[in-house]
């Protein structure tokens, strides 16, 4: 497999200025982390929503309503967000046009997430102490994305699986990928061939993304940025599922179709 699409995709990424910006942020969350930042209560459920949020809908249309379902959430005010119908803070997301189709489930489960996060605190001291013990002491942040998303797990997150609790970690500052459909897609054997499947399966993603950043000397965050800043609907939209912009494509060289393209 080859590597040095990366700095490609990053030139082209640092010269739109909305996805400079989104990316910046990626490396700032987690240049925070690294310099010592511990995340509140608040914090970390503001992280979850977003992530439940990010779930089956563009996050373009999501991140400009932030603000306004974070007043509406009382800045995340764990007690207050608990406490409230789940009817009503659904009510809060469908009014700003923030909804999906899972919204009803998901803010359902809300006020048990915030109990997990609330026990986590309670029997290690704080929520970052158990997170970066853990993986300090296991070496890999993969084993505190089984705590969070297995079934059979203690502090299983409530309607978040592997994918939903990548995008909360990574909105933490945490340093790992986040298998979603565009980064699946994109590492599958008809673009950059990754993996023998038309797309990479979630473990395999989290795997490629390892790799990537450690053959090109950055952060997994970083990787995963990029490859989905390069997909995503309003975002770069050039390697998108349903309308590709081949003709646009900076790492051609690098993929499979693109290849067979320049072979005609």
């Amino acid at each position: 497999m080859e590597y040095g699409f990366i700095n490609e995709l990053k030139i082209f990424i640092e010269k739109d200025k909305f996805c400079d910006q989104i990316l910046k942020f990626e490396i700032k969350q987690h240049s925070n982390r690294e310099d010592g930042k511990k995340y509140s209560l608040n914090e970390h459920i503001e992280a979850i929503v977003w992530a439940l949020l990010s779930n089956q809908q563009k996050w373009r249309v999501v991140l400009p309503k932030l603000e306004k379902i974070k007043s509406g959430f009382h800045n995340y005010d764990a007690d207050i967000v608990k406490n409230t119908k789940p009817e009503d803070l659904i009510k809060i997301i469908i009014e700003v046009k923030a909804g999906n189709k899972n919204i009803k489930k998901q803010m359902e489960g809300l006020s048990n997430i915030i109990s997990v996060l609330e026990d986590i605190s309670k029997q290690h001291g704080s929520i970052d102490s158990y997170y970066d013990d853990l993986i300090k002491k296991t070496g890999n942040p993969e084993s505190l994305l089984k705590e969070l998303s297995k079934s059979n797990s203690k502090y299983k997150l409530k309607n978040m699986g592997i994918t939903l609790v990548c995008a909360y970690l990574k909105n933490i500052g945490i340093d790992i990928g986040k298998p979603d459909t565009h980064i699946k897609r994109i590492l599958g054997k008809n673009i950059l061939g990754c993996s023998k499947n038309d797309e990479a399966t979630e473990e395999e993603a989290l795997s490629y993304i390892k790799c990537i950043a450690e053959k090109n000397g950055t952060t997994k965050k970083e990787v995963d940025s990029l490859l989905w800043l390069y997909c995503a609907d309003g975002f770069g939209e050039i390697c998108t599922k349903n309308d590709p912009k081949c003709d646009k494509c900076v790492i051609k060289e690098y993929c499979h179709k693109g290849k067979s393209n320049l072979a005609q």
